[in-house]
């Protein structure tokens, strides 16, 4: 964690300057919310659910569904 908030002030600014210059200065605005959008979408299928009511509630589905 600590290596992206090293190298993000470092190296972002340098891409940054690479994409303005062969797209335009919008493509940096549109590459970050592609980056962003594909992050969340692996964020909300990968990341496990930790909220206590809404463990228990599907353990108790899930128990249902077993002794009916």
């Amino acid at each position: 964690w600590s290596l992206g908030a090293v190298c993000g002030p470092s190296f972002g600014p340098f891409f940054g300057s690479i994409l303005t210059v062969k797209a335009s200065w919008r493509w940096t605005f549109w590459f970050m919310c592609i980056i962003s959008g594909f992050s969340f979408v692996m964020l909300c299928f990968t990341l496990p659910e930790t909220f206590g009511k809404t463990l228990l509630y599907r353990k108790a589905k899930r128990l249902r569904a077993i002794t009916g």
